[in-house]
């Protein structure tokens, strides 16, 4: 049975990754302590976020060594590849540090795997020494693992309060930056939706001075309340259905991600998805109605809110199926498992 290590600790993608492996015949082992163990022999090392490895803080040049020669060390006796994510990290992705991190992974992994063309495209521009790689697009994944056995929007709506005709705008996971905050309010405050309610699940999440964030946190909390926003903090695997049927829209505020698994959550609810014009979101949802707006503009979030919800919810659904058909985990692992060679 071939072994493939996934030096992550992360809980979602990662994990659900690990079972694609599993279900299709390896046997898997996950874990970032691993990356610098070494401690058995695997057929392939499948990277996901290099920052991950460095705790995600910009790396010292002692650590870029360790990670490089670590690296080195796992290339002469397995085949190496990485998912591209992001194009650099969220945070301080600007930096000299992180550059050269994710430089000694394009240097070195056998294959970078892609969800789109245009993440292929954006990082061999960017980072011009992966041409040594083998560049692959393996196509989306679906977050039909989270999919109840039994469905009742209607519960789901009135068990958070909202009446059956509300326009509910769901965002769930963190809002990174201060600016994706401020267009959440601006956005939602100048859509003339009648009913528009907004379900937030997470939370406003960005370092900075103690004291600016207290506010930040206060203004952004004072204003939910405002609005008579139904809010809710991290939701775990098995409760995602309970806020994600409540809604009509799944909203995502980024302005110039590369990814998300956010369109994998709303297409495999069959609800809309309202995304930003950057990064893979115009690939991923081309010919369909789900609205795109320009990034950071209220305006265009405002006229996409608008449009979202005349939209007829059937025909959405339909649509949503047609793309997580096509999103599949076992055509992602294929893809890999044959460029790799093994």
């Amino acid at each position: 049975m071939p072994r493939v290590l996934i030096p992550s600790d992360n809980l979602d993608f990662a994990l659900y990754l690990a079972e694609a492996y599993r279900q299709a015949g390896w046997e898997v082992v996950m874990g970032a302590a691993n990356f610098d163990l070494g401690g058995a022999e695997f057929d392939l090392v499948h990277f996901q976020w290099p920052e991950e490895l460095t705790n995600w803080t910009e790396p010292s040049e002692a650590r870029l060594s360790e990670v490089s020669t670590r690296l080195d060390e796992w290339r002469r006796n397995t085949k190496l590849a990485l998912t591209a994510h992001n194009l650099r990290p969220h945070r301080n992705g600007e930096s000299a540090g992180f550059r050269k991190l994710y430089e000694a992974f394009y240097q070195r992994v056998h294959v970078v795997a892609h969800f789109t063309a245009t993440s292929r495209d954006a990082v061999t521009k960017e980072f011009t020494v992966s041409a040594q790689a083998q560049h692959i697009v393996t196509g989306y994944f679906n977050l039909d693992r989270l999919l109840p056995l039994e469905r009742d929007s209607n519960r789901a709506r009135r068990d958070l309060g909202f009446p059956t005709d509300a326009f509910v705008v769901l965002n769930i996971g963190s809002l990174r930056e201060w600016t994706e905050v401020e267009l959440i309010k601006r956005g939602f405050d100048a859509a003339s939706v009648p009913g528009k309610r907004l379900l937030m699940c997470g939370r406003y999440d960005e370092a900075g001075p103690s004291l600016r964030q207290r506010w930040r946190r206060w203004t952004w909390s004072r204003w939910l309340r405002s609005r008579n926003a139904v809010v809710r903090g991290f939701i775990p695997d098995p409760d995602v259905h309970r806020v994600v049927d409540a809604a009509d829209a799944v909203l995502i505020p980024r302005f110039r991600a590369m990814n998300s698994g956010l369109p994998a959550l709303g297409a495999s609810f069959g609800k809309i998805i309202i995304a930003p014009r950057c990064g893979a979101y115009p690939e991923l949802l081309g010919n369909t109605s789900h609205p795109i707006y320009e990034p950071g503009d209220a305006s265009s979030l405002a006229e996409a809110l608008v449009n979202a919800s005349r939209l007829d919810r059937p025909v959405v659904a339909a649509e949503c199926r047609r793309l997580v058909d096509s999103w599949q985990w076992p055509a992602m692992i294929r893809a890999i498992v044959t460029a790799t060679g093994r």
